[in-house]
């Protein structure tokens, strides 16, 4: 398994821990999942350019890749429907973000 696809796995585990944060009364949990979000938004970029870069380009990561875009984007979508305002103002600022 090469780094890109690494990478791409480690995204997936960022899902759950993503999730966690999100539903977590922590004080500082929601700020903790943004966090979160952006260093996955990063990953997403480091494993395509390795895998273009030195040509890593692998079956696993052209079928896990678009999964674990998805994934989180479900993930928010899942802890985002809710019936307080400042909930769905978070997901849809989530969203807005991950489709850049």
């Amino acid at each position: 398994m090469n780094w890109a696809n690494r990478i791409t796995l480690s995204r997936l585990a960022l899902t759950l821990v993503f999730v966690i944060a999100l539903n977590s009364s922590w004080q500082y949990a929601r700020t903790t999942a943004l966090v979160i979000f952006l260093i996955a938004g990063l990953t997403d970029f480091i494993d395509g350019e390795i895998a273009r870069r030195y040509g890593l380009i692998t079956n696993f990561g052209k079928l896990m890749d678009p999964c674990s875009i998805h994934f989180p984007r479900a993930a928010q979508g899942r802890a985002g429907v809710g019936s307080d305002h400042s909930r769905r103002a978070r997901f849809f600022g989530y969203r807005i973000a991950s489709d850049g």
